[in-house]
């Protein structure tokens, strides 16, 4: 792991001295080679089931990544809106290779896209598109609600998507009625899932698909993601050091048994794929010292950049110093007059000074489409392609382009 930072620092290093910060690097190679390690170890374990991935467009929703899963890595593409939607048929994903999930997709979904994957969330969106589904020859399923569906900061509250079991098999019924029987059923728990609760999940779902009158239509079972991500620290344990992709690869396999008609899985994983393929270079614009700590003022942070710090420790190096330094006692914060604008707590180089480079590693997932333009505007994206080359793939928002998109107001 060491020498993947190392490799990463490397490469920020290089890119710092190009661009100005705040930007985010993104590198296609480390989506790349984490795909093929985690189909090359569940192809291992599913042995001669067929195994589909799909990109999960919201996790990181760049279309230059969109396109190279599709047409390198022979991947299909997961969205979730109508924004998401253009945004990939605009990359040239052709619409057969397009899984649409989230809920409310009746208020949205084209009625003239033929042979789209489309998962009905609620007996209602089932109800609304059922007719659509027939004329515009969709292949459809149906996402389930399981009890281990829970509110990941009070599991007190059920989540929100999916069909209850006697929603699921009222739905079943419609699209059976019409000519149009499901062909897989979905289940997504959360993020960072545990493998007993994945466990759990799975002979849930399968004692309501089995309970059906002919369950033999449903072929393919999508396990969704959920999969934690490397190099994330969350309440003190780093969750991806618990589950490797080999165990994962097991506990798919064994309970995709408990399908007995399915001959396929499907697998939504997005942040343990695209979020070690992401960092988060700042600058440091001033320093304080406050009691024991030493404070980096830096030009980005939580409010701009980085929500997930909220509730995950990442890891935080200083760019061009000595790794020898001797350590020190830090705060590492943006630039919002905000008191929970920090996205770093723990030590750093005592030589780090104004005009160094800050990179917070593990951006890739949820913090370009978390990022804000409070303040500040939207940062540039820079890419790292497959044979090394860096570019900008987005701008800078210019302080006329953020002020031009407000209607005029005043005299």
């Amino acid at each position: 792991m060491k020498e993947d930072l190392d490799e990463w620092t490397a490469t920020l290093e290089r890119a710092s001295r190009t661009y100005a910060t705040p930007f985010y690097l993104l590198r296609q190679s480390v989506y790349v080679r984490r795909l093929e390690r985690l189909r090359t170890q569940l192809a291992a374990q599913l042995r001669g089931y067929g195994l589909k991935q799909w990109y999960s467009y919201k996790t990181l929703p760049i279309p230059h990544f969109a396109f190279i899963a599709n047409k390198i890595c022979a991947v299909g593409i997961e969205i979730t809106s109508d924004f998401e939607l253009q945004a990939v048929l605009a990359a040239g994903i052709s619409a057969q290779d397009i899984l649409v999930n989230g809920p409310c997709k009746h208020l949205w979904l084209p009625r003239d896209l033929r042979r789209l994957n489309v998962a009905f969330d609620s007996l209602h969106e089932t109800q609304e598109l059922a007719s659509a589904s027939v004329a515009l020859d969709w292949t459809v399923g149906l996402r389930l609600f399981l009890s281990t569906q829970r509110d990941p900061d009070d599991e007190r509250y059920p989540a929100q998507f999916g069909m209850t079991a006697e929603q699921f098999r009222l739905a079943f019924e419609i699209l059976t009625k019409c000519g149009k029987r499901p062909t897989f059923v979905h289940f997504h728990l959360r993020a960072n899932v545990a493998l007993d609760t994945l466990k759990s999940a799975a002979s849930e779902a399968a004692e309501i698909i089995n309970s059906l009158d002919d369950p033999s239509c449903i072929r393919v079972v999508n396990f969704g993601g959920g999969l934690p991500e490397p190099n994330v620290w969350i309440n003190g344990r780093e969750p991806a050091s618990e589950i490797s992709f080999s165990d994962y690869g097991k506990t798919v396999a064994f309970f995709r048994a408990l399908f007995p008609k399915a001959d396929e899985v499907w697998l939504e994983n997005g942040r343990s794929l695209v979020g070690p393929a992401g960092a988060l270079v700042l600058t440091v614009g001033d320093i304080k010292q406050i009691e024991d700590y030493n404070v980096l003022i830096c030009d980005g942070g939580r409010t701009n950049h980085a929500l997930e710090s909220d509730w995950g420790s990442h890891i935080v190096r200083a760019l061009d110093v000595g790794t020898h330094e001797p350590m020190t006692p830090t705060i590492v914060c943006g630039p919002s007059c905000m008191p929970y604008d920090w996205i770093y707590r723990g030590e750093l180089p005592r030589v780090t000074k104004r005009g160094t480079k800050i990179a917070y590693f593990n951006a890739g997932a949820y913090h370009i489409p978390w990022e804000t333009r409070f303040s500040r505007g939207l940062s540039p994206v820079i890419l790292e392609d497959l044979s090394g080359t860096l570019s900008c793939i987005r701008q800078r928002e210019s302080i006329e382009s953020w002020v031009g998109s407000w209607i005029s107001h005043g005299t």
